[in-house]
């Protein structure tokens, strides 16, 4: 080896630096970066998902990306509806046309209703308002068929009349103590009261004295006279709602002055009905008239004065 190196120095040289990096070559390669590695953007804690075992060895837990997520939420967040203004209040003014507006038109459709399935008896009812012996046919009728159906329309009659002491009463400033609809339906309520107590008072009569025929065809007079009144009332209470208000009291006086020519007639018709009572019993007749027939009439119009 010796001999090698003192004969051959250049050669012996050129094999110790070969060996040298044969030999340190794993080493240093070790130490190099490897350029096909990819390093991963996101810190390892980031990118790692959230360890849970739910014992389904399928299951596969996905990480939840921050970038994404806080994309998302502005988005959401600008998807939310925004808060509804707080609605305005209506004014006493705008309420009472709403009222008005909601009581024509319910009346209105039970009168086309009541029209459309009754019409044969607003018929008869028109017959027998003209003519007497066509009354008093139809009162048969009624009593061997039923009456239901007349008594139906006076229900009609009730509510009409209700509504007109109620627009009577705000145009001549009637301050109820009541909301509208409350004072509205305690108008119906007196009417009503008005109405039933009249109609038990002349049962009563016919059931204590021996005119039960008599009061009988006077009661069937009043439904028929307050079926045909009913129709005149829903075209004044509709007048008086919606009309201009320099003829709402024209409207009014001369809804009181048919009323009460029909009321005058509906009386001569009773006078008829009692005719053969009225020469013996005129005392009796006397009282029927004043606590009967004027005296409801005055409780009413008193009420309307008392809120004025």
């Amino acid at each position: 080896m010796q001999q090698f190196l003192k004969a051959y120095p250049l050669k012996a040289f050129a094999w110790i630096i070969f060996l040298t990096l044969a030999t340190s070559a794993p080493v240093w390669g070790q130490g190099m970066l490897n350029p096909f590695d990819l390093t991963p953007r996101l810190p390892s804690s980031e990118t790692e998902p959230p360890a849970w075992n739910t014992g389904n060895p399928f299951d596969v837990a996905h990480a939840i990306n921050p970038l994404t997520a806080a994309s998302v939420q502005p988005a959401q967040k600008a998807k939310a509806k925004p808060a509804k203004p707080p609605r305005p209040r209506l004014t006493t003014q705008e309420q009472y046309k709403t009222f008005l507006f909601s009581i024509t038109v319910a009346n209105l459709a039970l009168l086309t209703l009541l029209i459309t399935i009754f019409r044969s008896v607003y018929q008869k009812a028109y017959r027998g308002f003209l003519n007497e012996n066509m009354l008093n046919q139809i009162h048969r009728e009624a009593q061997s068929s039923g009456a239901l159906a007349y008594y139906i329309l006076y229900v009609m009659f009730v509510l009409n009349a209700g509504t007109f002491v109620f627009l009577t009463a705000r145009h001549f400033g009637a301050a109820f103590p009541w909301g509208l609809w409350q004072s509205w339906l305690m108008c119906l309520a007196g009417t009503a009261a008005l109405v039933l107590a009249k109609h038990a008072v002349l049962t009563y009569i016919g059931a204590v004295f021996p005119v039960g025929k008599e009061t009988s065809s006077y009661q069937f007079t009043i439904v028929v006279f307050g079926i045909l009144l009913s129709l005149i009332l829903v075209a004044a209470n509709v007048f008086i709602a919606y009309g201009p208000s320099e003829m709402t009291s024209t409207a009014l006086f001369a809804t009181f002055g048919i009323t009460s020519l029909l009321y005058a007639f509906r009386s001569l018709r009773g006078l008829i009905v009692a005719n053969n009572f009225l020469a013996t019993h005129k005392f009796h007749f006397f009282l029927y008239l004043c606590a009967v027939e004027i005296a409801p009439l005055l409780v009413l119009v008193k009420l309307v004065q008392n809120q004025a």
